[in-house]
């Protein structure tokens, strides 16, 4: 074994204690697309098959098309890769992908990333996508991807932590929505706009609303309890707005230390009216001998106050 090889197998992320057998059992349907993939295809029975030599031929090539000097695939390239896909036997891609997902770690890790990347963008597709990403990773499939988001590569840890996260999420989810709908922001509508296209276009976006509103009353009745849950929590990770000032007195208080606001924070003063004194009422004042006293008049002025 070279110094290269050893380097390789040393980032290597390994499996402990899966079989290959193991890794290719699917153990619950994702919907009528891919419900009829073999539990266990042996390799002659998936060479026979026109279908399946097809699915495997677009699985390698995707691997092979990505230039070396770069890890991940664009998304031109996936979304040539579904294209692609579409046109083909659902029940046998979900296997090629597994297959293939399987099969790279005894290759390169740049492999088992582009495989992670395929599974991610497959969740934001609609609606099969979702069924394909889940029906693959079933089983051992799984365990297979949280062995990977503790994996010594960066890159392949990063890709499976987020396959992972994805998977989790869409269990909350009804059956047929996509991640990409939950977490797609409202477009924002001036309301300050008089104009008729304006006026035509706010009355359509409330209509809209009342429209979706009355789904999601639906949907909830249907959906599971955990899917609100995961909605609004996948909203607030996306969409959650930065604070705009600092309060640096008491949280559990009603007003805070308006002095030190002022002079930390970016508040404008309020202007202060400097009273006139004629010549006539000016008093001098004697200096005192204690150089810090307007440290003590400002201190008795604060507990006055």
């Amino acid at each position: 074994m070279g110094l290269a090889d050893s380097h390789r197998s040393a980032r290597q992320p390994t499996l402990s204690g899966d079989t290959r057998r193991g890794l290719f059992q699917l153990c619950n349907p994702c919907g009528s697309s891919v419900e009829d993939a073999e539990v266990d295809p042996t390799p002659g029975r998936r060479d026979d098959c026109p279908a399946a030599s097809e699915a495997d031929k677009l699985v390698a090539s995707f691997c092979d098309a990505v230039p070396k000097l770069r890890v991940l695939p664009t998304e031109e390239e996936l979304a040539t890769f579904w294209a692609g896909g579409d046109r083909l036997d659902q029940a046998q891609l979900c296997l090629a992908i597994r297959q293939h997902l399987t099969r790279s770690a005894e290759g390169p890790w740049q492999l088992q990333a582009r495989m992670l990347r395929v599974l991610i963008s497959a969740f934001c597709r609609q609606p099969r996508g979702r069924a394909l990403a889940t029906s693959a990773l079933a089983g051992s499939g799984e365990g297979l991807v949280r062995q990977l988001a503790v994996a010594e590569v960066p890159e392949v840890r990063e890709e499976a932590a987020r396959l992972v996260q994805l998977l989790e999420l869409s269990r909350s989810l009804p059956t047929g929505e996509s991640l990409l709908d939950v977490a797609k922001p409202e477009a924002s509508v001036d309301l300050l706009d008089l104009s008729p296209t304006a006026m035509r276009s706010t009355a359509f976006s409330e209509a809209s609303s009342v429209d979706r509103q009355r789904q999601s009353s639906t949907d909830t009745a249907a959906a599971p309890a955990g899917s609100d849950v995961a909605m609004s929590q996948l909203k607030d990770l996306i969409f959650t707005a930065a604070p705009e000032c600092y309060h640096l007195g008491d949280p559990g208080a009603e007003c805070g230390n308006q002095e030190l606001e002022q002079m930390y924070s970016f508040v404008l003063r309020p202007k202060v009216v400097i009273p006139y004194v004629p010549p006539r009422e000016a008093k001098v004042a004697s200096k005192s001998s204690d150089p810090f006293e307007f440290v003590s008049d400002h201190v008795r002025q604060m507990t006055v106050a």
